[in-house]
């Protein structure tokens, strides 16, 4: 078992700073909660009020290639007021898993890129209603970008990677004679970062 333990540390500390790992760091820095980068606990103890949230969001990239990369995320939000879900936060209780694919022009992360991102959001229902199922949201996005290193922080690259996406999202609803609702969102985002190790 112990040398099981060793051939493990030894092989993550061999791809640990490479610099083939990223993990993005997206809409930190606008006033939001970091949207795939996040870990937020809190409890409100008010009597016959008492409110739970945790935010949890995690991303991470590999350059399989000079050019090629492709990654995961996952992002998990809860919070209930005293145990349920109500209808005024059925939005903010939610599951993310998230595939994302990259082409960097130049090669290397710090590079002129175009990515395909595919996310599946389930949302939980209200604990008030008696809908059956869930809602379920699935999002594509084509993003065009490019990330130039800012400078380097305990010996990782920060990358500043602003870029324009095109969104098309489909959200599902299971309650009864419910179509699907189809949008697309054209976006700049100017607040996105990236470290690479």
């Amino acid at each position: 078992m112990k040398k099981l333990v060793l051939v493990a540390l030894m092989a993550t500390s061999a791809f640990a700073f490479n610099g083939k790992g990223m993990v993005e760091l997206n809409d930190c820095f606008d006033g939001n909660r970091c949207s795939n980068l996040d870990f937020n606990m809190s409890t409100d103890d008010a009597d016959d009020n008492e409110l739970d949230e945790m935010n949890f969001a995690f991303n991470y990239n590999y350059l399989f290639t000079n050019n090629f990369g492709a990654g995961l995320k996952y992002v998990s939000q809860s919070e209930t007021r005293d145990g349920d879900i109500s209808d005024s936060i059925q939005d903010e209780n939610f599951n993310t898993i998230g595939l994302n694919f990259f082409w960097n022009f130049d090669g290397g992360w710090e590079s002129m890129y175009a990515a395909l991102r595919y996310d599946m959001t389930s949302f939980e229902e209200s604990d008030q209603t008696d809908t059956t199922g869930s809602e379920n949201v699935t999002v594509t996005t084509l993003e065009f970008g490019k990330r130039m290193e800012m400078g380097k922080v305990f010996g990782m690259p920060v990358l500043y990677s602003p870029s324009a996406t095109y969104s098309m999202a489909t959200a599902e609803f299971y309650a009864d004679g419910s179509d699907d609702l189809k949008s697309t969102e054209l976006r700049l985002n100017v607040a996105n970062f990236a470290v690479t190790f």
